[in-house]
């Protein structure tokens, strides 16, 4: 879909072209204009079964390190953002945040018109971290 999008009445969010990945398959490239802030409500919006892409990267990484779907979803949709990538490809993300039992979970989701993606899933290191896992330690 090529053009402007609003989002909740705000100033315009997202300009989106079709464009296909040298893989043979299509991505929208997504323009998102400076100074705006990735919401986490918009997010939740599109975090439904139907309308959530799990990247192949994301896939393996949580299986690998035990992270389920269930608490992917439970961070977008209990967390908070703590950084924002406004010039990610295709599609601009989010660094998501959830503490459950003591227990941190990142998120990294970036969201197009009309889907939420899942790019990767980690438990924080406590050595890369501060101890409220907002924010990375200086090296």
């Amino acid at each position: 879909m090529n053009g402007i999008q609003e989002v909740s009445g705000s100033i315009p969010l997202i300009s989106t072209k079709k464009i296909r990945h040298q893989s043979g398959a299509f991505f929208y490239k997504v323009l998102l204009f400076r100074n705006v802030i990735m919401n986490i409500e918009e997010l939740r919006k599109l975090c439904f079964d139907d309308k959530i892409q799990i990247t192949d990267h994301a896939f393996k990484r949580c299986r690998k390190r035990s992270i389920s779907y269930n608490d992917i979803i439970s961070c977008i949709m209990n967390g908070i953002i703590i950084e924002e990538y406004p010039d990610d490809y295709p599609f601009p993300s989010a660094l998501i945040l959830e503490i459950k039992d003591n227990n941190p979970l990142h998120v990294v989701a970036g969201m197009s018109d009309e889907y939420l993606w899942v790019i990767t899933a980690y438990r924080p290191d406590k050595e890369k971290w501060e101890n409220d896992y907002k924010k990375r330690k200086e090296i």
